[in-house]
């Protein structure tokens, strides 16, 4: 039983059904300390203007404000998400930042398509919980395929 929560198909259910509700339930449950977590996650990156950065797990883009306000205008966001409904949120949400360079994949963030040494920085936020132990070991070997050298990350969980 304890693998079936963990396969992408029931994971992505479950996201699919949360999607309208997820940011508002996960502050509640967080006593509003998930927005702040996730600043605080972003801000260890210490980003600069002019970096790539994916943002695993994006879900509705939560992380993006303080993604995009430390690379500004000449960055370039990739946000992958596994989950089709959270990838449509997140599309609204992009309306928002449109003088900004933002992809939107839906992909399996421990098997993307992104390129070898093609991110300055990786940051994930509030993800990790849908891994097993041997999906948490792909995760961090798909980091480092993607990382430049000298490339940084940060990942955040409650």
């Amino acid at each position: 039983m304890e693998n079936n929560i963990y396969s992408p198909e029931y994971v992505g259910q479950l996201f699919e059904r949360m999607s309208a509700t997820y940011d508002r339930v996960n502050h509640i449950t967080s006593f509003g300390f998930s927005r702040r977590w996730r600043r605080q996650c972003v801000r260890l990156l210490e980003l600069k203007p002019g970096m790539k950065v994916v943002d695993f797990m994006t879900g509705m883009g939560e992380a993006w404000p303080h993604i995009l306000e430390g690379i500004g205008t000449a960055g370039r966001l990739t946000a992958v998400d596994f989950c089709p409904a959270m990838i449509r949120m997140a599309e609204k949400q992009r309306k928002q930042f449109d003088r900004y360079s933002i992809e939107l994949l839906v992909e399996d963030a421990l098997h993307s398509s992104l390129p070898d040494q093609c991110a300055d920085a990786v940051v994930a936020t509030f993800g990790l919980k849908t891994f097993m132990k041997s999906q948490i070991d792909q995760f961090a070997a798909e980091i480092l395929r993607i990382l430049r050298p000298g490339g940084t990350f940060s990942l955040i969980e409650v």
